[in-house]
């Protein structure tokens, strides 16, 4: 609280506490001219399905709400996946992200949200308000990616659907390519020349082709 007391008076807004739900229906009566009101729940244990379960009553009668669940850049994809389906009960809309800062590995990120679904919102890499925060997007997903170790950070690009029939003309363009595999079974994208790519057999092979065409930047990952 004594955070979140600093960064309000910094910014120059006002902050309410609330600790049950009459307080919370409160507070936003009270703010209810305001443009936009920013609520932060504690953190939940998403083992915790009573506490989840109360928080959701919390929200249930609130209109016009968008949900972002917070999550750790530097947490495992399986354990990513658990906590997405366990808050899923919240009717998530968006995903953010932490930590970005403390992690050499993004693709549990891209993972987590080709399985979902869920659109990004915001990727947050240090303590620096608001400096370090960050509105997310499909560039600075690919940046991180091939800035990683073991990438070429010069291979940047965005991402779009190729037909068999137009790799081979590819194939002697000047465009720069970066191939990722996927097994079709468990949707785990992997980079082409890593050893866990060499075990997918080649039944269940899906190819991602990233080329530099700034048109095509936004375009949804497709398995080929």
């Amino acid at each position: 609280m004594e955070q979140l007391k600093t960064y309000a008076q910094i910014i120059g807004i006002p902050l309410e506490t609330a600790v049950n739900f009459a307080e919370l229906k409160r507070s936003i009566k009270k703010y209810k001219d305001k443009e936009l009101i920013i609520i932060d729940t504690p953190g939940i244990n998403p083992h915790n399905q009573r506490l989840i379960q109360d928080l959701k009553g919390y929200f249930a009668k609130l209109s016009d709400l968008q949900t972002h669940l917070v999550l750790s850049a530097t947490t495992k994809e399986k354990d990513l996946i658990a906590i997405t389906e366990a808050f899923k009960v919240m009717n998530i809309h968006r995903l953010l992200f932490t930590k970005i800062d403390e992690s050499s590995t993004y693709g549990n990120m891209v993972n987590l949200l080709i399985r979902t679904n869920i659109p990004l919102s915001f990727l947050c890499s240090g303590q620096k308000v608001p400096d370090d925060i960050e509105a997310g997007s499909t560039e600075k997903l690919v940046n991180l990616l091939f800035k990683a170790p073991g990438h070429n950070s010069q291979q940047s690009a965005g991402s779009f659907h190729i037909p068999d029939s137009q790799a081979v003309d590819l194939d002697n363009s000047p465009a720069i390519r970066v191939y990722f595999v996927a097994n079709q079974n468990s949707e785990v994208y992997h980079c082409s020349d890593c050893k866990w790519s060499k075990k997918i057999k080649s039944d269940n092979k899906g190819k991602l082709l990233f080329k530099l065409n700034m048109k095509q930047r936004d375009r949804v990952i497709e398995i080929q």
